[in-house]
């Protein structure tokens, strides 16, 4: 039986862990798995968890590292171009051009998105492809919220650099 703190602490993350694998795995009983073996690899290092300096940072590390070490790559970077497939935009296009062209246009972002530092793209994946606050994100990973948004705010500007997009005040080009 896992400790009781283990377990707590998997019933607060699992949906978000889920939630974050889903976009580079795309494959429902292969995110299970992974967030699964995750948690099964924090527990057997739970008191090493403890000993950190952050418990939320350490399970954080160990759940990307499973979610990538099965994530396709290509060049040395995680590829989800699949995700482009299953975008709010493309829902909302009206038709099969629409739908052609805003595929083109996720697939390219996310291709930028792709050659983040590893916190950058995270934060990214969690605010834009998931839809969370910056303090849900800074929650599951583990950093100050400032952290977050500088973050986030150096990826915009390397997407709107790389793709030669700009974001409105509230930074909705994503």
């Amino acid at each position: 039986m896992p400790p009781i703190d283990h377990q707590a602490f998997k019933e607060l993350q699992e949906g978000f862990y889920e939630s974050y694998a889903d976009v580079f795995l795309c494959n429902s009983a292969l995110v299970s798995k992974v967030v699964n073996d995750a948690f099964d690899v924090l527990e057997l290092r739970w008191d090493e968890a403890l000993a950190s300096s952050d418990v939320v940072r350490f399970a954080w590390s160990v759940l990307r590292s499973s979610v990538m070490a099965r994530a396709p790559h290509v060049d040395g970077r995680p590829d989800f171009g699949a995700a482009a497939f299953d975008t709010v935009a493309l829902e909302r296009a009206a038709s099969d051009e629409e739908r052609f062209a805003q595929y083109e246009e996720s697939s390219a972002l996310f291709k930028v998105l792709s050659r983040l530092p590893d916190q950058q793209l995270d934060v990214m994946v969690l605010r834009h492809l998931r839809g969370m606050p910056p303090s849900t994100v800074a929650d599951v990973l583990g950093v100050p919220i400032a952290s977050v948004r500088s973050d986030e705010r150096h990826a915009r500007h390397v997407v709107e650099a790389v793709l030669g997009t700009e974001s409105d005040p509230e930074g909705n080009a994503l």
